[in-house]
């Protein structure tokens, strides 16, 4: 599996960026929605298993890192997988 990691940056504190991303992610409907298994929330972040990939999203005071494990059928675009991901987090956290 190749593995990809996303940073985004953010001045919210762990509880108000980690709400914003839950809160987010639990209002996932349609496409976005069928592409997620599974999401294992935590105090400090997610697990989250889905078509073609499973990772790990840790949110700290700071910063939001995501260690993503793409499966054979995301292998091929980790850039656009980082890319999206970031752009995605991001646009929660401004």
């Amino acid at each position: 599996m190749k593995t990809v990691t996303l940073r985004v940056e953010h001045a919210l504190g762990r509880t108000e960026a980690l709400s914003r991303i839950r809160k987010a992610a639990e209002g996932l409907s349609g496409r976005s929605a069928a592409f997620v298994k599974s999401i294992e929330w935590s105090d400090t972040g997610a697990r989250v298993v889905g078509e073609g990939f499973q990772g790990q999203l840790t949110v700290s005071d700071t910063d939001v890192v995501g260690e993503v494990e793409l499966g054979w059928q995301l292998a091929f675009l980790p850039l656009k997988v980082q890319r999206d991901g970031e752009a995605w987090i991001g646009g929660l956290l401004r």
